[in-house]
């Protein structure tokens, strides 16, 4: 895959239009973005932007080069913009399949480490000694 290939969105525009096409170039590879609102957000990685039209609706189609094979799961777009839309690529949604066929589920180790600076309020609330 290249940016300027040419590729295909299938998806259910809107949640109305069944089968709907829609056409474009790679626009990008390698994107992150943070997908979500305010109360709950998740970080995407390694996806590949195209301007094909990925509406509402379209998330879970295929985006399809013009030998018709699925390059990758149609998955986000970014709000408040014309056309620009990002998509999981093929070997990490067969990677996510496969796990859901050997396990059920999909799941991905995550070690959550943040720090704060320990202030008197918090040391206090806690009941640390310093």
């Amino acid at each position: 895959m290249q940016t300027g290939q040419s590729v295909i969105a299938i998806g259910n525009a809107l949640g109305q239009f069944d089968n709907t096409i829609s056409v474009g170039v790679v626009s990008g590879q390698k994107r992150t973005i943070t997908a979500g609102d305010m109360a709950s957000s998740e970080t995407l990685e390694n996806l590949i932007q195209t301007d094909a039209a990925i509406n509402e609706g379209n998330s879970g189609g295929p985006l399809l080069n013009l030998k018709g094979e699925a390059i990758g799961v149609n998955t986000a777009i970014a709000q408040g913009a014309q056309n620009i839309g990002f998509v999981i690529p093929i070997d990490s949604a067969k990677r996510d399949i496969d796990q859901v066929k050997a396990t059920g589920k999909i799941s991905y180790p995550y070690l959550g480490v943040r720090y704060t600076i320990i202030d008197d309020t918090i040391q206090q609330k806690n009941k640390f000694f310093g």
